[in-house]
Protein backbone atom coordinates (compact mmCIF):
# COMPACT_ATOMS: atom_id res chain seq x y z
CA UNK A 1 0.00 0.00 0.00
CA UNK A 2 1.00 3.69 -0.62
CA UNK A 3 2.16 5.77 2.54
CA UNK A 4 0.68 8.72 2.77
CA UNK A 5 3.36 11.42 4.37
CA UNK A 6 1.60 14.85 4.77
CA UNK A 7 3.65 17.29 5.24
CA UNK A 8 3.65 19.24 7.99
CA UNK A 9 5.20 22.72 6.49
CA UNK A 10 1.95 23.13 4.39
CA UNK A 11 0.09 23.14 7.97
CA UNK A 12 -1.55 25.99 10.01
CA UNK A 13 1.07 26.10 12.56
CA UNK A 14 -0.99 28.17 14.99
CA UNK A 15 -2.99 25.31 14.84
CA UNK A 16 -0.27 22.15 14.51
CA UNK A 17 -2.25 19.69 16.98
CA UNK A 18 -5.84 20.90 15.21
CA UNK A 19 -3.78 20.37 11.80
CA UNK A 20 -2.16 16.27 12.91
CA UNK A 21 -5.26 15.26 14.54
CA UNK A 22 -7.08 16.04 11.27
CA UNK A 23 -4.47 13.81 8.95
CA UNK A 24 -4.90 11.01 11.66
CA UNK A 25 -8.57 11.07 10.84
CA UNK A 26 -7.86 10.85 7.34
CA UNK A 27 -6.02 7.91 8.09
CA UNK A 28 -2.28 9.17 7.00
CA UNK A 29 0.50 6.91 7.29
CA UNK A 30 2.96 9.32 8.47
CA UNK A 31 3.84 13.10 9.22
CA UNK A 32 7.00 14.41 7.29
CA UNK A 33 8.89 17.15 8.88
CA UNK A 34 11.11 19.11 6.84
CA UNK A 35 14.04 20.71 8.68
CA UNK A 36 15.76 23.23 6.63
CA UNK A 37 19.41 24.69 8.18
CA UNK A 38 18.68 28.63 5.39
CA UNK A 39 22.63 27.26 4.47
CA UNK A 40 22.09 23.72 2.25
CA UNK A 41 18.44 25.42 1.27
CA UNK A 42 17.14 29.36 1.21
CA UNK A 43 14.91 28.72 3.94
CA UNK A 44 14.33 27.92 7.64
CA UNK A 45 11.94 25.40 9.47
CA UNK A 46 11.47 23.48 12.11
CA UNK A 47 14.13 21.98 14.37
CA UNK A 48 13.75 18.77 16.97
CA UNK A 49 11.32 21.00 19.44
CA UNK A 50 8.58 20.52 17.23
CA UNK A 51 9.31 16.70 16.67
CA UNK A 52 9.45 16.02 20.71
CA UNK A 53 5.92 17.76 20.34
CA UNK A 54 4.69 16.09 17.98
CA UNK A 55 5.67 13.00 19.09
CA UNK A 56 3.37 13.73 22.30
CA UNK A 57 0.75 14.10 20.44
CA UNK A 58 0.41 11.12 17.52
CA UNK A 59 1.43 7.69 17.34
CA UNK A 60 2.15 8.64 13.21
CA UNK A 61 5.43 7.52 11.68
CA UNK A 62 7.53 10.76 12.04
CA UNK A 63 9.94 11.05 8.83
CA UNK A 64 12.36 13.37 9.35
CA UNK A 65 14.09 15.27 6.38
CA UNK A 66 17.18 17.17 7.19
CA UNK A 67 17.53 19.43 4.43
CA UNK A 68 20.84 21.10 6.40
CA UNK A 69 24.96 20.39 5.43
CA UNK A 70 26.40 17.46 7.65
CA UNK A 71 23.07 16.48 8.93
CA UNK A 72 24.76 13.87 10.95
CA UNK A 73 25.64 16.41 13.61
CA UNK A 74 21.76 16.19 14.22
CA UNK A 75 20.96 12.76 14.16
CA UNK A 76 20.63 11.57 17.75
CA UNK A 77 19.07 15.44 19.12
CA UNK A 78 16.49 13.92 16.48
CA UNK A 79 16.33 10.70 17.51
CA UNK A 80 16.31 11.65 20.96
CA UNK A 81 13.11 13.76 20.24
CA UNK A 82 11.56 10.92 18.98
CA UNK A 83 11.75 10.61 14.95
CA UNK A 84 11.17 7.38 13.47
CA UNK A 85 13.47 7.77 10.61
CA UNK A 86 15.84 10.33 9.66
CA UNK A 87 16.94 11.18 5.69
CA UNK A 88 20.78 12.66 4.99
CA UNK A 89 21.20 14.64 1.65
CA UNK A 90 23.65 12.68 -0.43
CA UNK A 91 24.97 16.38 -1.17
CA UNK A 92 25.53 17.98 2.20
CA UNK A 93 27.96 15.08 3.73
CA UNK A 94 31.49 14.48 2.93
CA UNK A 95 31.02 11.08 4.59
CA UNK A 96 27.36 10.38 4.05
CA UNK A 97 28.63 6.62 4.80
CA UNK A 98 29.06 7.51 8.17
CA UNK A 99 26.06 9.64 8.72
CA UNK A 100 24.05 6.59 7.41
CA UNK A 101 25.77 4.41 9.80
CA UNK A 102 24.95 6.95 12.69
CA UNK A 103 21.10 6.48 11.94
CA UNK A 104 21.07 2.60 12.47
CA UNK A 105 22.97 2.27 14.87
CA UNK A 106 20.31 4.19 16.48
CA UNK A 107 17.62 1.72 15.45
CA UNK A 108 15.96 4.24 12.89
CA UNK A 109 15.28 3.99 9.45
CA UNK A 110 17.58 5.83 7.83
CA UNK A 111 17.11 7.44 4.23
CA UNK A 112 19.19 9.18 1.36
CA UNK A 113 17.54 11.85 -0.59
CA UNK A 114 19.07 13.70 -3.36
CA UNK A 115 18.25 16.60 -5.51
CA UNK A 116 16.46 17.31 -8.58
CA UNK A 117 19.79 17.64 -10.36
CA UNK A 118 21.96 15.42 -8.60
CA UNK A 119 22.62 11.71 -11.05
CA UNK A 120 20.60 8.90 -9.41
CA UNK A 121 23.46 6.61 -9.57
CA UNK A 122 25.14 8.29 -7.47
CA UNK A 123 22.90 6.63 -4.88
CA UNK A 124 24.54 3.48 -5.37
CA UNK A 125 27.26 3.14 -2.69
CA UNK A 126 24.27 3.57 0.05
CA UNK A 127 21.98 1.30 -1.44
CA UNK A 128 22.93 -1.30 1.01
CA UNK A 129 22.64 0.61 3.97
CA UNK A 130 19.08 2.43 3.80
CA UNK A 131 15.91 1.63 4.23
CA UNK A 132 14.50 4.90 2.38
CA UNK A 133 15.41 6.67 -0.78
CA UNK A 134 14.08 10.21 -1.05
CA UNK A 135 13.69 11.66 -4.58
CA UNK A 136 13.73 15.41 -4.40
CA UNK A 137 10.77 16.34 -7.49
CA UNK A 138 11.54 20.22 -6.98
CA UNK A 139 14.52 22.22 -5.53
CA UNK A 140 14.28 21.75 -2.03
CA UNK A 141 13.66 24.92 0.39
CA UNK A 142 9.87 25.37 -0.24
CA UNK A 143 6.65 23.91 -1.21
CA UNK A 144 3.88 24.69 -3.35
CA UNK A 145 6.04 23.63 -6.06
CA UNK A 146 5.45 22.12 -9.44
CA UNK A 147 6.71 18.58 -9.96
CA UNK A 148 9.29 18.41 -12.14
CA UNK A 149 8.35 16.88 -15.27
CA UNK A 150 11.63 14.15 -15.20
CA UNK A 151 10.75 13.18 -11.64
CA UNK A 152 8.88 9.91 -12.90
CA UNK A 153 11.59 8.65 -15.15
CA UNK A 154 13.92 9.34 -12.93
CA UNK A 155 12.07 7.33 -9.99
CA UNK A 156 11.99 4.44 -12.61
CA UNK A 157 15.56 4.70 -13.02
CA UNK A 158 16.06 4.74 -8.88
CA UNK A 159 13.50 1.14 -8.86
CA UNK A 160 15.51 -0.24 -11.84
CA UNK A 161 18.76 0.72 -9.41
CA UNK A 162 17.32 -1.35 -6.33
CA UNK A 163 15.87 -3.97 -8.69
CA UNK A 164 19.30 -4.94 -10.38
CA UNK A 165 21.19 -4.56 -6.50
CA UNK A 166 18.00 -7.31 -4.77
CA UNK A 167 17.56 -4.21 -2.94
CA UNK A 168 13.53 -3.22 -1.64
CA UNK A 169 14.03 0.21 0.02
CA UNK A 170 10.89 2.67 0.32
CA UNK A 171 10.81 4.88 -2.52
CA UNK A 172 9.46 8.13 -1.15
CA UNK A 173 9.24 11.30 -3.66
CA UNK A 174 9.02 14.96 -2.21
CA UNK A 175 7.66 17.64 -3.99
CA UNK A 176 4.98 19.35 -6.65
CA UNK A 177 2.50 15.89 -5.71
CA UNK A 178 -1.13 16.24 -6.03
CA UNK A 179 -3.88 14.06 -6.83
CA UNK A 180 -3.59 14.77 -10.80
CA UNK A 181 -0.03 13.34 -11.33
CA UNK A 182 0.05 10.88 -7.78
CA UNK A 183 -0.84 8.13 -10.23
CA UNK A 184 2.19 9.01 -12.48
CA UNK A 185 4.62 8.86 -9.96
CA UNK A 186 3.77 5.45 -8.17
CA UNK A 187 3.31 3.81 -11.92
CA UNK A 188 7.13 4.67 -12.00
CA UNK A 189 8.04 2.78 -8.96
CA UNK A 190 7.27 5.09 -5.58
CA UNK A 191 5.50 4.22 -2.64
CA UNK A 192 5.73 6.65 -0.32
CA UNK A 193 4.44 10.32 -1.28
CA UNK A 194 4.87 13.32 0.52
CA UNK A 195 2.11 15.53 -0.42
CA UNK A 196 2.10 18.84 1.53
CA UNK A 197 -0.11 21.58 0.45
CA UNK A 198 -2.25 18.90 -1.73
CA UNK A 199 -3.50 17.32 1.68
CA UNK A 200 -3.40 20.74 4.15
CA UNK A 201 -5.75 22.78 1.70
CA UNK A 202 -7.81 19.36 0.45
CA UNK A 203 -11.53 19.46 1.23
CA UNK A 204 -11.65 16.25 1.61
CA UNK A 205 -8.66 14.68 2.97
CA UNK A 206 -9.82 10.98 4.11
CA UNK A 207 -11.06 10.89 0.59
CA UNK A 208 -7.39 11.89 -1.11
CA UNK A 209 -5.33 9.48 1.16
CA UNK A 210 -8.36 6.79 0.85
CA UNK A 211 -7.67 7.26 -3.34
CA UNK A 212 -3.77 7.22 -2.69
CA UNK A 213 -3.70 3.83 -0.65
CA UNK A 214 -6.09 2.66 -3.90
CA UNK A 215 -3.04 3.19 -6.32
Amino acid sequence: MIKAAPSILAADILHLEDEVRRMERAKADWLHIDVMDGNFVPNISYGPAIVKALKRITSLYLDCHLMVDEGVRYVKTFADAGADGITLHLEAHKDLRAAIKAINDLGLRAGVSIKPQTPVETLLPYLDDVGLILLMSVEPGFGGQKMASDAPARMVEIKRLCNERGKTPILEVDGGINMLNAAEIVKSGANALVMGTALFTSKDAEGDIAALHSL
